[in-house]
């Protein structure tokens, strides 16, 4: 695989968890995608991509836009 989504709950709790996994089974976790956007707020991606950017790649889907791109009402 080449990352993960978050689903829910504490995204910053998860990404520790997940980064902490890969690191644990000797995988570079730099190498790998977190990928956030359940309720993700622009304040909230900035602050995700402050703690988080120099450990793992990492993706934001703000809106519901990152699965929905039909162009249907979510």
């Amino acid at each position: 695989f080449d990352g993960a989504r978050h689903d829910s709950g504490d995204p910053f709790s998860w990404a520790e968890r997940l980064i902490t996994h890969y690191e644990n089974n000797r995988i570079d976790p730099r190498t790998k995608t977190l990928i956030f956007s359940d309720s993700l707020t622009v304040p909230l991606a900035i602050k995700l991509y402050q703690t988080f950017h120099k450990r793992a790649r990492l993706a934001f889907g703000i809106g519901t836009n990152l699965t929905n791109d039909l162009g249907y009402v979510p």
